[in-house]
């Protein structure tokens, strides 16, 4: 994950794969596959949704009177092209 942009939030990390060996997760392998991150899968997201669109939030938030309060017009980055 590291080489395609992410960084650690906390400074200093303990990955499960170090701290808990015997789970023996695949995500732990060497080898294996980093997942690339799809911008239309985020941006197409319900959580994008619902912070880009009043009709989409009070058609499926858990709490609609919630978007009432909401900025539409300014969405938070994670939900800009």
């Amino acid at each position: 994950m590291l080489g395609a942009g992410y960084t650690y939030k906390y400074g200093t990390f303990r990955l499960i794969c170090a701290t808990q060996p015997s789970l023996n997760l695949p995500e732990c392998r060497s080898d294996a596959p980093v997942p690339l991150p799809d911008i239309n899968r985020r941006l197409n997201s319900g959580y994008c949704e619902r912070k880009r669109s009043y009709a989409f939030c009070k058609k499926n938030a858990i709490n609609p009177a919630a978007c009432e309060s909401m900025d539409f017009d300014n969405p938070p980055p994670e939900c800009l092209p």
